[in-house]
This record gives C-alpha cells, sequence and structure tokens, in this order.
C-alpha cells in the first residue's frame, strides 16, 4: 500500500483523530523491540543536558504530524512524554506498524542511512519531544567515545529486518491472503465507525456483495488451485475498480464485499456493474484450461437500506439473493425501506 503524504494536514482534524485512535484501539498493534528503542533514547537523554545545544525541544498537539513517509529522514526524535502513533496507508484506510512513547526513539535509522522516512508518524495525544538533526547527531558522536560505542552497540542490535518483520505482521492480521484485499476482521474494525462519521456528516455509504456464480462447480471439475486462482483474478479486478476511500474486502469464501463511503447507490449500482462485466468477458488459464465465471451482486446504501454494519450486510446479501435468483450474472439493488 502506498501512502500519500501530500494527502495528511499538519494537524488531523478531530474526525480524523478519532478514526485513527479507534483503528488503533481495534487493531492494538504489537510493539517492535521496544527495549533497544528505550534504551536508545535514554541514552541520548542522558546526553541532553550535558550537549542543549544540539537538541531542539518541540511540543506537538495531539493530531499533528510529526514526520512524513518519503520525507528526508534529517533529524531523530526521542520522546519525552505523550504518545505517537507509525503508520503506512491512506488515513482513511491506516495500516498501524507501531505505537511509540515515552523514552522511545523515532526516525533513527533514516537518519543514520540518509535515507527517506519509511513511515508516517502523528502525536495522538500531547507529545513533547526531544529534536537533533543529522550534523548535530554526529557531533555528538564525535564528542562522546562512550556515547559513539554505546549507541552504534545498540543500533547492531536492532536489525534491519524488524521494521519490516512488524510490518509484514501487521498486514497479515488485516488481509486475506489470498486476494490481498482486506478480511472480514478489518472491515468489522472500521465499518461501524465510518457509518458513524457518515451519520454526522449526512452522506451516503454504499455496500457491495459479490459472489462467484457456480464456483462450487470450478473447484469440482478443476481442483481448489484453479478456484484459488479465480478468487485472485476478482480480487485484483476489485482492487482496481474501488478508490482509495473504498474498502474492500474478502468476506468468506467466494464473497468479496466493497464499502463506499459517500457513494449513493446509483454510483454502487454502476461500479458494481462495471465489475460484473469485466469478470464475465475475462478467460482465465489455469494447467492448461481456460475457465470462465459470472458474478451477481447484491448493493444497499445507508441510510435507505440500515444504519448499522449487519443491517446493511444483511441487505446487500438478500439482493444478491435476488440476483441469483433471477437468473446469476446480474446486480441487484435492496428494496428501499421507505
Amino acid at each position: 500500500m502506498t501512502l500519500s503524504t501530500t494527502s495528511y494536514p499538519t494537524i488531523l482534524s478531530p474526525d480524523e483523530l478519532e478514526q485513527l485512535l479507534f483503528t488503533i484501539e481495534q487493531i492494538s498493534p504489537a510493539k517492535t523491540v521496544p527495549l533497544q528503542l528505550m534504551q536508545l533514547g535514554q541514552l541520548i537523554a542522558n546526553e541532553h543536558s550535558q550537549w542543549s545545544h544540539l537538541f531542539v525541544e518541540r511540543h506537538c498537539v495531539p493530531g499533528e504530524v510529526i514526520c512524513r513517509e518519503n520525507a528526508p529522514g534529517d533529524s531523530m526524535y526521542i520522546v519525552q512524554s505523550g504518545k505517537a502513533a507509525v503508520i503506512k496507508g491512506d488515513l482513511s484506510n491506516p495500516v498501524v506498524l507501531d505505537c511509540h512513547e515515552r523514552g522511545e526513539s523515532i526516525g533513527e535509522m533514516a537518519l543514520l542511512e540518509g535515507s527517506p522516512r519509511s513511515a508516517t508518524v502523528i502525536a495522538l495525544e500531547e507529545t513533547h519531544l526531544l529534536e537533533i538533526n543529522r550534523e548535530n547527531f554526529f557531533e555528538l558522536l564525535r564528542a562522546s567515545d562512550t556515547f559513539s560505542r554505546d549507541i552504534m552497540r545498540l543500533l547492531s542490535a536492532r536489525l534491519r529486518g524488524t521494521s519490516d518483520a512488524v510490518q509484514r505482521e501487521t498486514m497479515e492480521k488485516i488481509r486475506d491472503p489470498l486476494t490481498g484485499l482486506y478480511n472480514r476482521y478489518y472491515l468489522r474494525s472500521v465499518f461501524a465507525h465510518e457509518l458513524r462519521r457518515a451519520e454526522r456528516a449526512e452522506y451516503p455509504v454504499s455496500v457491495i456483495m459479490l459472489d462467484i456464480d457456480h464456483f462450487k462447480d470450478v473447484n469440482d471439475a478443476h481442483g481448489h488451485r484453479a478456484g484459488d486462482q479465480m478468487l485472485r483474478v476478482l480480487g485484483t479486478m476489485i482492487r482496481l475498480q474501488v478508490r482509495r476511500a473504498d474498502i474492500a474486502c474478502r468476506y468468506g469464501g467466494e464473497e468479496f464485499l466493497v464499502v463506499l463511503p459517500e457513494a449513493p447507490l446509483d454510483v454502487a449500482l454502476a461500479r458494481a456493474e462495471t465489475i460484473r462485466t469485466r469478470f464475465e468477458s475475462l478467460l482465465v488459464e489455469h494447467d492448461g484450461n481456460v475457465l470462465h465465471c459470472t458474478l451477481s451482486a447484491g448493493v444497499a446504501c445507508f441510510p435507505d437500506h440500515g444504519s448499522t454494519p449487519d443491517a446493511l450486510i444483511q441487505a446487500a446479501d438478500q439482493a444478491l439473493y435476488t440476483a441469483k435468483k433471477r437468473g446469476r450474472n446480474q446486480v441487484a439493488a435492496a428494496p428501499s425501506q421507505k
């Protein structure tokens, strides 16, 4: 997932900060090597009084962006108080990699490597930081032999692959491994919050439920690997047809679900029809066989068809059943409850 750094404001709005806090609460990211980070932070903080002219104090308000992914890594920070989240992905669907608290460091690898930052860091509450830029950091290394030895020991202990491993672990928790789409766990963690935002801002949220027609026949005739290939193809197609703000999930088996914030029913119906027609036109090769399938879709929209995730999913599922009953390979809308 690519982070559009320009999409982040300098300070998040209350709604954006609330959404981020809610996501962190639901996902509860694992800490990345906290012992080494705290030792590193304590080591630098201990030098602060002696070399205070090399440091700058920074106070961040809740929601303030401390640093952005892909920005130059020309300084690092020590958290003196408060809490900050490390995230990748668009703000509407963030992947939370970690949370840094008192005594931990931020941005040390980018500073040492001279590389762009690998993630965005946002203050979750009032946060007090000590900031040191690259020039002053290396001056500190030259000035203190003990500090130089200790910090190199700590950084060598923190294997470069740690952050990548944590990112993979986080992605595996919220992504379907076969299709790369979000899974039902992630859907549960964000859908209700999206509806609350929609209710406050008075905009629609549509839901598309998709299901491959006669999918069991593919598995029975060609084996489960062929079925998996068909699911991967549909997952890729869905991913290409959704916006960054949409939430595309593999709901289970051959069922897929897409949540479209700010999309009225007619827009969602058109999107579902595009996915249906493009999938119908595909021929999928597998082990020398050419496979062809169609899909059916049901569409529901907040608030006309329900005000909760369960109600909307049920309405979309009933519309999907209607499409199947009418002969499959078509899109049906849930009936209005007004």
